[in-house]
């Protein structure tokens, strides 16, 4: 199969241009396999006849210089400077083997923290040069070890948003355990691709703004220079119990139905049918809440005070549009939700409390703060994204359509099923999943996929970035030593 891919280039969607055009992530899979040279063969053939199928995956963003506003980018075939780089890159590291902090049993203490790692990544992500444009729509890196392989895909997110990653890794496992019988599959997974990308370019050229909506230049109110590969961070993967945090939403859900009676029926508990959506709250609310107040908590900085903090949760809209796009769009179709918080609320906390047990004045902050996250979730529907779409059109300058974050984010992947995918009699099953924080932003918390530990106790998984100083200081907050399980440095190898 040949690495040359022609295909008619596209203009990215307002959605795209949410990120950068040179921006990535980075997905480090684990297999264990004991003649990993015989998985070779397999995940190169499935990697290129994914490819052969979607054939955008082989192209670059670049500028759309036809474009009748600014800094329009778009995917194109690769010039012969990105061609250069090869899709997929095999490499032999027989002084590593895989991790092994990352199966946790039940032996592990709570507020356990594991040793710094000798893993650094570079050796595992594909080689070329992060910050060039035209840049890489998708490149992969074969990783053979001592004790197994580590598949590292290096994703561009102005193309694919963490979604259509996931959505992608299914791929890839189909192309793996199928073979050939994989490729009708695969093609009408890209004409989904084709036919989505129109859909949402049609709401942004024939939409009505409703009255009274203007029709800015500025829907962002700036774009922020974030989006910068960190250098001096520390990113370590925080768990938590699955079985406490749902005792703790329990809680939180108690507290709001007594604090919203009108918006509940029957008695104030957890089970109680709530009519308003926005009073209930998931685990998923209530962890994005706790890792809010206990980073705020760290910050505290006596020389440059401040008063208010906002989280950032990027919403899958993809269920939130009426028809729904579809699950295996691999494009962006991602909205920033913003919550504030003022820091005098965290003036509420109190260091009296028992290790090992949340404060009543942690419970009631937990239960607003994950309130007010979900209230701020629920007003991304059909109608408030086609108006963003509408009003996007009419943005001169689509650089200004740049996500600007808040000083936290939360970002959710526990959706993927990446640890059910079967890839095939060879390969089997992933031993781990490591996000490679390359490109990781300070304040930004990224919820791994859903696992169990080694004794298959439901467990949550958060990998989060913060400056070195800031790390040591979270985990011996009260709150957090209340919650943490364990915690451990982002490691994909060791040496042998």
């Amino acid at each position: 199969m040949s690495e040359y891919h022609l295909f008619e280039p596209y203009t990215l969607t307002s959605f795209d241009h949410a990120f950068p055009p040179a921006f990535y992530h980075f997905v480090a899979l684990s297999f264990a396999i004991q003649n990993p040279q015989d998985a070779i063969p397999t995940l190169e053939s499935a990697i290129l006849r994914v490819i052969n199928e979607l054939p955008f995956l082989a192209g670059e963003v670049g500028p759309c210089l036809d474009a009748k506003r600014r800094n329009v980018m778009r995917v194109q075939p690769s010039l012969p400077a990105t061609h250069k780089i090869p899709i997929v890159q095999v490499h032999e590291h027989p002084q590593f083997v895989l991790s092994s902090i990352s199966t946790l049993g039940k032996e592990t203490s709570a507020g356990q923290h594991h040793a710094c790692c000798v893993d650094s990544s570079e050796a595992i992500v594909p080689k070329f040069d992060y910050s060039s444009i035209p840049a890489p729509v998708f490149r992969a890196q074969i990783n053979i070890l001592a004790d197994g392989i580590v598949l590292c895909l290096a994703v561009n997110h102005m193309v694919i948003d963490g979604t259509g990653t996931g959505a992608l890794l299914d791929l890839l496992a189909t192309a793996c355990r199928a073979g050939e019988d994989s490729v009708n599959y695969l093609r009408q997974c890209d004409a989904i691709q084709k036919s989505t990308r129109r859909y949402l370019q049609d709401l942004e050229t024939q939409g009505q703004l409703p009255d009274g909506v203007e029709s800015g230049d500025d829907p962002t109110q700036g774009a922020g220079d974030i989006f910068e590969p960190g250098k001096s961070y520390a990113n370590h993967i925080l768990v938590f119990s699955d079985k406490h945090i749902k005792e703790i939403k329990n809680q939180c859900n108690a507290i709001l139905a007594e604090m919203f009676p009108a918006a509940s029926t029957g008695t104030a508990n957890p089970e109680t049918i709530v009519r308003d959506q926005r009073s209930l709250v998931s685990s998923n609310d209530v962890l994005t809440a706790l890792l809010w107040i206990s980073i705020n908590q760290v910050r505290s900085e006596p020389t440059q005070p401040r008063k208010q903090s906002f989280v950032s949760v990027p919403v899958n809209a993809r269920t939130r549009f009426f028809p729904s796009l579809p699950d295996n769009y691999l494009g962006n179709a991602v909205v920033i939700s913003e919550s504030k918080l003022a820091l005098s609320e965290l003036q509420c906390l109190n260091k009296d409390g028992h290790v090992g047990e949340i404060s009543t004045q942690e419970i009631r902050l937990l239960s607003l703060l994950a309130h007010r996250i979900r209230s701020n979730i629920t007003t991304v529907q059909d109608d408030s994204l086609r108006v963003s779409l509408c009003r996007a059109h009419h943005v001169s300058d689509w650089e200004m359509l740049l996500a600007r974050p808040g000083d936290v984010v939360v970002s959710s992947l526990r959706s993927w099923n990446s640890y059910s995918l079967d890839f095939g009699p060879i390969l089997g099953a992933i031993t781990a999943l490591e996000l490679v924080p390359t490109f990781a932003i300070e304040g930004e918390c990224i919820i791994k996929p859903c696992r169990g530990d080694s004794s298959e106790n439901g467990i949550w998984e958060v990998m989060v970035t913060l400056k070195s100083q800031h790390m040591h200081a979270l985990r011996e907050t009260q709150l957090m030593r209340s919650v943490l399980r364990c915690d451990y440095p982002v490691e994909v190898y060791r040496a042998s």
